[in-house]
């Protein structure tokens, strides 16, 4: 009998999974990502990009390639989610801003070297 994975073991497996994704057509099922080509933010961010509606949709990257949403998917995201789920009980920028928090990025620095910590 397969022994089942610790839980450690699919943890550590679903993160390494979900570094590994390129495009938006690998983590999101086509209507999700119909819907995110729906946003006009969202559609004019990715057509300013190079994107086009019909091929992969190329997920963001940080200069450490590590993929991020940027603030306009993520808003984006939120939306779709209170929209479908939650039918207007939360708050679609307060999800935003609780992500924003969690994520560790630094929005309002205009310079942040990640590996010293440094902020300019």
């Amino acid at each position: 009998m397969p022994s089942m994975p610790m839980a450690m073991e699919r943890s550590y497996s679903n993160a390494r999974m979900a570094n590994s994704f390129m495009y938006w057509n690998d983590c999101v099922d086509p209507e999700d990502l119909e819907a995110m080509w729906m946003d006009p933010a969202v559609r004019a961010e990715w057509l300013q990009v190079g994107e086009t509606k019909g091929q992969k949709v190329h997920l963001s990257r940080d200069p450490d390639g590590q993929p991020y949403l940027t603030q306009t998917e993520m808003k984006a995201v939120a939306d779709i989610t209170v929209r479908r789920h939650f039918d207007s009980i939360l708050d679609p920028e307060m999800i935003c801003a609780i992500a924003e928090l969690e994520s560790d990025r630094k929005p309002l620095i205009m310079k942040y070297n990640k590996k010293t910590k440094e902020t300019g």
